[in-house]
């Protein structure tokens, strides 16, 4: 038989290997995306639901299953509703040992499972694979082993495949991480992909394409020759050795060679003779980073052309090559090219036994080959059968729901009309919950007939009472006493809780007569009441906006430029909510700064490349863009041009046009240069602005083809006009004295205020010569309902070119990107009023010199502004927001991590920037800052906290760098222990900086003034207390040194053994804090606290006993400043059980600088200790 799994109906099946005919199918819950695995008489799959399917081979009866995933939550997944730890890796099954994965995203959890493959039996597990500080594109941060493809198993080493990052290397007798860095080889080869494969002591996986920032296209990148090819790491330490080019991405072992195949041809290379050559190779190339690249082709025994080639596999002396739209033989020993087939499709899937071999493409189809003419083959189809419509009933509660598209939970299938008919009135997705194991196979069984299984709908079990859905995801929800869900059994809150605010519907599909009960129960569960309404079959909730959501409706979130969305929901720790949507196809470059993605009203805009052209702005309802001189309102739902605002050149702009079009000064110097390129420019509707019932534009000229839009001067304009947003009427126009860029424009409900200035080109030109005279720059108030001046500042320093406004302050600040010389300009305040003069600050670490110029990091959240230090937006004073973590005094706020190319977005309550990857920080908790490194943003603002949401749309297209993934994704506030960031002291990190590759430095503790330290040990980093506001330092540290890390005034035996797990999936009774008692160091440890000063002190100690170990099966003494103080301590002797919180505390410990703790074992297992805090009396 042929056995298969399918992501498109979240089926496993088998075919007769002889006809094609189908002899069963089993039903999953989600995505089925790695080939089952045969075992005996038994085939072992996964799926994205998060299970191990156990099932007999003969007839795909189910054996066992088990769910790997920690818990039952689901989540929308690349538009489909998964597990929150989806499977990725497959299974690999060796001797009676079986491996796989549950989970993709670090942050949320990954656990790593080796397994008795007869009963699935835990024979080890890992569940702390991540977060941890490590070497990433562009710098370091936390990071983790997020698994997307096959897993490799060689000389008992495992490893797992990470998507488009390098693999990640365990041992795969015992689950300990030997190797894993994701940003290893940065700059010189990009390395990562979810192929991978290990032989001749080599784990090999691919390079990436050397991507140029180029037009995004739909279609397939075609590899370069020199782009792309294999990197070969050791097998066991994960040191780089060979990097091969010339577009060979893929490869099979046989014997002592390598067939290699990809673009242009196939190669059979000897492994001993690559090594050889290479030796040489690397003492005469010059390259930048290691290893250096190398053509293997001069090596081959044979080389032979198969077109492009997706996957390789070699059957006794035939290797099978799938390639795009083929199917090659060739003989191993000759290259000889035996036959090519023609396919439909690419061929991504490959498949050989006795004398057979399966193909499958992306279209869809299975093919196999065999003996026999290949014109003789068997066509097997299938004809889908859809359920006709049934009760007048379901057409009448179809018609009341009123929504047609999007995500449709259902709560009980009923008799399956309901649902039946939901998928041939509507495009909705349905995703039905229900108990009954018999009812889910009838359904499942009719949709699979009706091929609209998995890709519109599917049958999960569960129950009614603990809904698994995450928040939000339901546009629609449908319940009631037909579907067999009344109000009584139903998780109310989890009910509201997974419906979509803004606009979501909740229907009850039952008796009038139970209409009461359910109101009654819907109020009861958190629902407002002025929410719920009556329809005929019981009650309707229509979900309004979500309290305390901000909106992010320009591109700097506001009409006043503050990069701050006003949500006052989303906060740290976050995890998942959803990822998909739109990918890089159809994605600005991101070096190119395309207009920031926008949110309101429960919709996000993001401009696609060929999708709006032009900036864009929204009120919620309308979504307004331009293009050429025209602004085009569009029904924010539907897309549909609304109406148009088309502006008509005056004579005096056509004349100012011609003068602004010609290339001046760096903008010159670009486009000379060969690298940046304008073609064809024109005038057009620059700044797109909002305000009150005006539509604000300005004039500049068409840089849509100057590549690289960082490096180019902001457009100005001499002209600011009005329309009337409701009829289409232009209201006003201002002739300025000189010009005005766009970041110099904010307004209110009354005013727009602007800075009238000397042109950048011709002050560029002043600064070069150092000569300002006749530089004119002003600060300028028009009313918005007639464009008439309000008043006027003539005294504006020339460096001070953006503005913000908030809470009736102006604040005027150095560009959004600007020149080098001008990054350290100051800020002025002044009073929206009358425009006087309220403070003023000199030069400030305001901005950070990255790629395309300085990047601004000015922003205001309520009455503070961020430079970014907090100071006080009315009087400019210095606010201490944060606390050091040593001596606990008020310390100004920093801007650290990784900042790189990307600007900083706000809420209320978190700042969210590029930092490497995602990064994050509480604003009004004093929380380490946080890492999400699985993805990376755009360089430009790309992250909204806006919608109780932190929005990181796709913003990586054309990029390189080894991210694990390129999508886009929503992350929630959630409830969660495994919150590990990093307390930082200064501001930003140097690249690369803390790394422990290449032998990093150990951080050697020193002295410090300290009024409250708390360790935790062996913790992956630093923890937030959210139970009282305090900071746990992980020690030993988990950097390595550098500049900007805290040093812990603690010295000791930081070598020591210690032990880890994820206090999220193990519950730990007895505390508050599990993540405290989640690791420890055990042994005859030895730590030297270091103070500066003489004090007494109060001790707290932490202890758990992770083994199950009995009473008096770990024994020992604590001894502090060689005192003893804890004698005989046995921890499952005090707290009854392993797994439970024990704490300690001593006092009058001193007056000492230095307290020295230690453990003294006296009996069983070595002594241990998970957590010590020192307090100064």
């Amino acid at each position: 038989m042929v056995y298969f799994g399918s992501s498109a109906d979240h089926t496993v099946r088998a075919l007769d290997v002889g006809s094609g005919e189908q002899r069963w199918v089993f039903y999953t819950e989600g995505p089925v995306r790695f080939a089952p695995v045969l075992y005996h008489d038994r085939l072992f799959a996964v799926s994205d639901d998060g299970h191990l399917y156990c099932l007999r081979a003969s007839d795909g009866t189910l054996v066992w299953k088990r769910r790997l995933a920690p818990g039952s939550g689901r989540c929308l997944g690349n538009d489909q509703m998964v597990s929150k730890w989806p499977c990725r890796s497959g299974v690999l099954v060796e001797g009676d040992r079986l491996y796989a994965t549950a989970g993709m995203w670090s942050g949320d959890g990954v656990i790593l499972y080796c397994m008795n493959a007869d009963t699935g039996e835990d024979i080890w597990k890992n569940d702390t694979t991540g977060p941890r500080w490590m070497l990433l594109p562009h710098g370091s941060g936390f990071g983790g082993v997020s698994p997307q493809g096959y897993l490799a198993l060689y000389k008992e080493t495992l490893y797992v495949a990470a998507g488009r990052s390098a693999p990640a290397i365990f041992d795969a007798g015992t689950g300990r991480l030997l190797f894993h860095e994701i940003g290893l080889g940065y700059k010189a080869h990009y390395p990562g992909g979810s192929w991978i494969m290990a032989a001749h002591d080599w784990i090999m996986f691919k390079r990436q394409h050397n991507y140029k920032d180029a037009d995004v296209k739909t279609t397939e990148y075609r590899i370069g020759g020199n782009a792309e090819g294999i990197i070969l790491y050791n097998y066991r330490s994960g040191d780089p050795e060979i990097a091969l080019v010339g577009g060979r991405v893929v490869g099979a072992a046989v014997g002592n060679d390598l067939v290699l195949g990809g673009v242009g041809s196939v190669i059979r290379i000897n492994a001993q003779e690559l090594r050889e050559a290479y030796k040489n190779h690397k003492q005469q190339k010059a390259q930048k980073g290691e290893p250096k690249y190398y053509d293997p082709v001069p090596l081959a025994k044979w080389n032979t052309d198969a077109g492009r080639v997706y996957t390789l596999t070699i059957a006794g002396d035939k290797v099978i090559a799938g390639g795009q739209g083929t199917l090659t033989l060739m003989d191993v020993r000759s290259g000889e090219k035996l036959w090519q087939k023609p396919v439909e499709g690419s061929v991504r899937g490959l498949s050989v036994s006795e004398g057979r071999f399966i193909a499958t493409t992306t279209t869809g189809h299975i093919y196999c080959f065999g003996e026999g003419a290949s014109d003789s083959a068997k066509v097997v189809s299938h004809r889908p059968s859809v359920p006709a419509c049934t009760a007048e009933s379901t057409a009448q509660a179809i018609d009341e729901l009123g929504v047609t598209e999007g995500y449709c939970l259902m709560l009980g299938a009923g008799d399956g009309s309901l649902l039946v008919d939901l998928l041939k009135r509507t495009g909705l997705t349905v995703y039905c919950l229900e108990p009954d194991a018999e009812k889910r196979a009838r359904i499942r069984g009719l949709l699979d007939e009706a091929e609209m299984l998995g890709t519109r709908a599917q049958v999960h079990g569960g129950s009614f009472d603990a809904l698994p859905y995450a928040p939000y995801c339901g546009n629609c929800i449908l319940w009631g006493g037909r579907l067999g869900s009344e109000a009584a059994g139903v998780d109310v809150k989890g009910l509201y809780r997974s419906l979509r605010p803004w606009g979501g519907v909740a229907y009850e599909y039952g008796n009038k007569s139970s209409a009461l009960a359910s109101r009654s129960a819907l109020i009861g569960g958190g629902v407002p009441e002025n929410e719920v309404a009556d329809g005929s079959f019981g009650t309707v909730v229509k979900r309004g906006p979500l309290p305390g959501a901000g909106e992010w409706t320009r591109a700097h979130a506001n009409p006043g430029n503050t990069s701050s969305s006003g949500d006052d929901v989303v906060k740290p720790p976050l995890g998942i909510l959803w990822w998909g949507g739109v990918g890089p196809e159809r994605i600005v470059s991101r070096h190119w700064r395309a207009p920031v993605p926008l949110f309101s009203k429960g919709h996000m805009f993001i401009q696609g490349q060929h999708d709006i052209i032009g900036n864009i702005i929204t009120d919620g309802d309308r979504v307004y863009c331009v293009k050429g001189l025209t602004c085009y309102a569009l029904d924010a739902k539907t897309g549909k041009t609304v109406r148009e605002y088309a502006h008509t050149l005056t004579p005096e702009q056509r004349e100012e046009a011609r003068r602004l079009i010609p290339l001046h000064g760096v903008l010159t110097q670009k486009a000379e240069s060969g690298k940046y390129e304008l073609r064809n420019p024109s005038v057009v509707w620059e700044f797109l602005g909002m305000a009150g019932n005006r539509m604000i534009g300005t004039l500049g000229y068409d840089a849509a083809n100057l590549k690289h839009c960082g490096m180019a001067i902001p457009n100005q304009s001499r002209f600011i006009f009005a329309y009337d947003k409701a009829t289409g009427e232009k209201a006003w126009e201002v002739r300025l004295e000189r010009t005005v860029m766009p970041t110099a424009i904010v307004s209110d409900d009354q005013n727009l205020y602007f800075i009238d200035r000397t042109d950048e080109w011709t002050y560029q030109a002043m600064r070069r010569r150092k000569d300002y005279k006749n530089f004119f720059s002003k600060l300028k108030a028009v009313r918005l309902s007639d464009g008439k001046m309000v008043w006027t500042n003539d005294n504006l320093n020339p460096k001070r070119k953006a503005l913000l406004l908030s809470r009736g302050v102006i604040v005027a600040t150095e560009n959004f990107s600007d020149d080098q010389a001008d990054m350290n300009a100051g800020l002025s305040a002044f009073s929206a009023a009358d425009g006087k003069l309220l403070w003023e600050r000199g030069p400030g670490r305001y901005t950070t010199s990255r790629r395309g110029g300085p990047v601004r990091k000015v922003f205001i959240v309520g009455d503070t502004l961020y430079t970014p230090e907090a100071v006080d937006l009315r009087t400019g004073k210095d606010r201490l927001v944060c606390k050091d973590p040593l001596t606990g005094e008020p310390s100004p706020f920093q801007l650290s991590g990784q900042n790189f190319c990307g600007t900083v977005s706000a809420g209320n309550h978190i700042l969210a920037y590029r930092s490497t990857g995602l990064g994050f920080k509480s604003l009004d908790e004093d929380s380490p800052w946080y890492w999400l490194s699985e993805k990376r943003t755009s360089c430009w603002i790309s992250m909204l906290p806006a919608g109780g949401m932190l929005l990181a749309p796709e913003g990586s297209s054309t990029c390189v760098c080894s991210f694990n993934y390129k999508t886009s994704l929503a992350l929630i506030p959630v409830d969660r222990q495994e919150s590990w960031g990093l307390y930082l002291r200064g501001s930003e990190l140097g690249q690369g900086v803390g790394s422990w590759w290449k032998g990093g430095e150990k951080i050697v503790g020193r002295p410090a003034n300290f009024s409250q330290l708390r360790l935790n040990l062996n913790a992956p980093g630093d923890h937030y207390d959210t139970t009282d506001g305090g900071k746990s330092l992980a020690w030993p540290q988990v950097t390595a040194s550098g500049k900007n890390f805290i040093v812990v005034p603690v010295q000791g035996t930081d070598a020591a053994a210690g032990f880890r797990f994820n206090s999220d999936f193990t519950p730990i009774p007895g505390t508050a804090r599990p993540w405290i008692y989640s690791s420890g160091l055990t042994g005859e440890i030895k730590l030297e606290i270091l103070g500066t000063e003489e004090k007494d002190y109060r001790v707290i100690l932490h202890f758990m006993e992770p083994e199950q170990v009995g009473k008096g099966g770990r024994v020992f003494d604590v001894l502090i400043n060689s005192k003893t103080v804890l004698s005989r301590l046995d921890i499952v002797g005090e707290t009854g059980a392993s797994n439970r919180a024990l704490v300690k505390e001593v006092t009058g410990v001193g007056p000492c600088k230095t307290v020295e703790l230690s453990l003294r074992r006296v009996s069983g297992k070595p002594p241990l200790l998970c957590g010590v805090e020192v307090i100064a009396e």
